[in-house]
């Protein structure tokens, strides 16, 4: 069994320091309006959790919306579904949360596709998400054929720049 943890929002600013897995989109919790100058809906753009799941409560103006990909095959990216794929709103009643697949499990069970999801908010309208996401331990093993490595590396390697303060390689 794979060891992991919940790992809230905003964790390492409480402890002021930040650990090698809490440190990937964590920027994207609470969404400030831009000023009077706020006419971009857009809170978040289009991305993929670099982690297994990411639990999100929302607030009561939503705003998630998670790609469409049920026709979509092989490796998709956040860049290319942003072009293909529709956009669905995703709401909740109060007291329900969402579970959202990431790409470290998309890697650990093949068929499982992750979540593209991106935030929409309407302007003028600030608000919050909540998000607490599994992290595996970085030493755990994702070998995919014949490409043996480890949680570190595969991130290291697939998202870089979430990584490049973090993690040495």
């Amino acid at each position: 069994m794979t060891a992991s943890r919940f790992v809230p929002f905003g964790s390492e600013k409480i402890r002021d320091e930040p650990l090698l897995d809490e440190t990937m989109e964590f920027q994207y919790g609470v969404y400030e309006l831009e000023g009077i100058n706020d006419t971009n809906p857009l809170r978040v753009p289009p991305h993929i959790d670099p982690t297994t799941m990411l639990f999100n409560f929302q607030d009561s103006h939503a705003g998630l919306e998670v790609a469409d990909l049920i026709n979509s095959t092989g490796c998709l990216s956040a860049t290319a579904v942003e072009k293909t794929a529709n956009f669905i709103p995703v709401h909740c009643q109060p007291g329900e949360f969402l579970v959202l697949a990431g790409h470290v499990l998309r890697r650990l069970v093949s068929d499982i596709k992750h979540s593209v999801h991106r935030v929409k908010r309407p302007v003028g309208i600030s608000g919050f998400h909540l998000n607490y996401w599994i992290v595996p331990n970085l030493d755990t093993s994702c070998n995919f054929g014949e490409k043996k490595e480890d949680v570190a590396a595969y991130l290291a390697r697939v998202f870089p720049a979430a990584l490049k303060s973090t993690v040495q390689t």
